[in-house]
């Protein structure tokens, strides 16, 4: 704060701090521009209790995934990035709750209790990108590939699929990872094995507004081995 015409400047219910919140859309997307060298994911995820009307705020896990003088407020797993308070502006701000509300006292139960590993269902850990892959549709969390194209093996409970250096970012020819599989049973609880030929990727429905937000990436063929 002070925020842009377009956003509220609010609290958040038993998170203290501040936030600049831009209203959802009607379909639940948010506006993706954020501060730079931000990595934390925009979300609608807040609400006026008094009217009803569902406000936007950055996701996070840590507090290097917010903007500079922004911290991770968390209950459980995930938190929102906010700003510290300021005593003279406590009047004039709107105070929101967590969705669901009520009762709302932790943020998105949903993804909270399922953030465990990588590879999980967006919204994504910070070493993760929010990924679409060409020609296949649908969201990935995919980290990047080390400099010997190893991948991080943490995968969620009961998954057998192997998590492989095959995904490019045209744009600037980083790779990353994802999980290689050979049917759905071998993917995560919601994933499904999309496949071109015999192997496929795990991937997960895509939410409303994830398109914007969303790196596409191809997938390099040559890089899998069977």
């Amino acid at each position: 704060p002070p925020c842009r015409a377009d956003e509220v400047d609010a609290s958040i219910q038993s998170l203290g701090g501040q936030v600049c919140a831009p209203a959802c859309d009607a379909s639940g997307s948010c506006p993706a521009d954020v501060p730079a060298g931000t990595t934390a994911s925009p979300k609608c995820l807040l609400e006026d209790a008094s009217s009803g009307k569902k406000y936007c705020a950055l996701a996070c896990i840590s507090d290097s995934a917010c903007p500079s003088g922004a911290t991770c407020a968390k209950q459980g797993f995930l938190g929102v990035c906010v700003y510290p308070q300021k005593e003279d502006k406590k009047s004039d701000i709107v105070e929101l709750l967590a969705l669901p509300a009520p009762p709302a006292t932790t943020l998105v139960v949903r993804s909270a209790s399922l953030l465990t590993s990588h590879y999980e269902q967006p919204p994504c850990q910070s070493d993760e990108v929010d990924a679409s892959i060409q020609g296949m549709g649908g969201q990935v969390c995919a980290p990047a590939c080390d400099a010997s194209g190893s991948c991080p093996t943490d995968v969620p409970a009961g998954t057998t699929a192997s998590p492989k250096c095959l995904l490019e970012d045209a744009s600037s020819g980083k790779k990353y990872c994802a999980l290689t599989c050979f049917s759905d049973s071998g993917c995560p609880s919601a994933a499904k094995c999309a496949r071109q030929g015999v192997m496929g990727i795990c991937i997960y429905p895509s939410t409303s507004g994830s398109d914007a937000s969303s790196l596409s990436l191809s997938w390099v063929e040559t890089i899998i081995t069977v």
